[in-house]
C-alpha cells in the first residue's frame, strides 16, 4: 500500500507475488495510491491446501483487501492470471471498478495455452526448483528479447524476488487449476468500466 491519489489495485500472475510489480510500482506510486496484494498461495498470503484456487475466490480475496483498506472502488491492472481476476471483478462487481487494464491475459484458455498451463502444473515439483525457474524465464521472454538481453535474463533467473516466500508446489498447481477452469467469454459484455487491453506483440 504505497503512494497517494486514486486507488490502483495491481493483480499479479501465476506463481508470483506482488514483489514482481516493484519496477511498475516505483512509477505508479507517484500518481496513485497503489495496492498490490499477494494472491492466495503466493508471497505472504495464506496458502490453503486445496486442489484449486478458483479465479472467483482470488477475486473475492482482492476485494477483501480493498475492503480492509477502506476503498470502495479502484482502477485495476491485472497481468496474466491477475487479468483473469480483474475480469471477474469487473463482470460481477462493476461498482468496485473505475477502470481496467488487462495485460497479457485471457478470457479463457485456448488449446495451446491450456497445454502450456497443464505442462507447467504437471512439471512443478518433479524437477529442481532452480531448473523450473529457468524454464519459466525461458517461456516468459520472447526469443528476440532473450537474444538482446542475455545478461538481464541470467540475472532474472538467479535473483528471484520471491525466493524468501516461494509458492509451494501444491499452491502453484492450485493456481494453475484455477486458470484452467476460467471462462468469461460469455460475460465479457457485462464489463461497464473503461478497459485498456495491452499485450506483447510476441506473446
Amino acid at each position: 500500500d504505497r503512494g497517494a491519489g486514486e486507488p490502483l489495485l495491481l493483480l499479479m500472475g501465476l506463481g508470483a507475488s506482488s514483489l514482481k510489480w516493484e519496477p511498475h510500482m516505483a512509477v505508479y506510486e507517484k500518481f496513485f495510491r497503489v495496492i498490490a496484494p499477494d494472491n492466495r498461495g503466493s508471497g505472504k498470503s495464506d496458502k490453503p491446501k486445496l486442489e484449486t484456487y478458483t479465479i472467483r475466490e482470488m477475486a473475492q480475496d482482492a476485494l477483501a483487501v480493498l475492503d480492509a483498506a477502506g476503498i470502495e472502488s479502484a482502477h485495476i491492472n491485472g497481468i496474466s492470471m491477475g487479468g483473469a481476476i480483474a475480469q471477474y471483478i469487473a463482470i460481477h462487481y462493476p461498482q468496485r471498478v473505475r477502470s481496467v487494464v488487462l495485460t497479457n491475459t485471457f478470457p479463457r484458455c485456448s488449446n495451446s495455452f491450456r497445454r502450456s498451463i497443464e505442462f507447467l502444473r504437471d512439471l512443478r515439483g518433479s524437477i529442481d526448483d532452480s531448473l523450473f525457474g529457468s524454464i519459466l524465464t525461458w517461456i516468459i521472454y520472447s526469443s528476440a528479447f532473450q537474444e538482446r538481453n542475455d545478461a538481464y535474463i541470467q540475472k532474472a533467473t538467479i535473483q528471484d524476488p520471491d525466493s524468501e516466500n516461494p509458492v509451494p508446489v501444491y499452491a502453484f498447481k492450485a493456481q494453475c487449476n484455477g486458470i484452467l477452469g476460467f471462462d468469461a467469454t460469455k460475460e465479457l459484455h457485462k464489463i461497464a468500466a473503461p478497459v485498456l487491453i495491452a499485450s506483447g506483440d510476441l506473446d
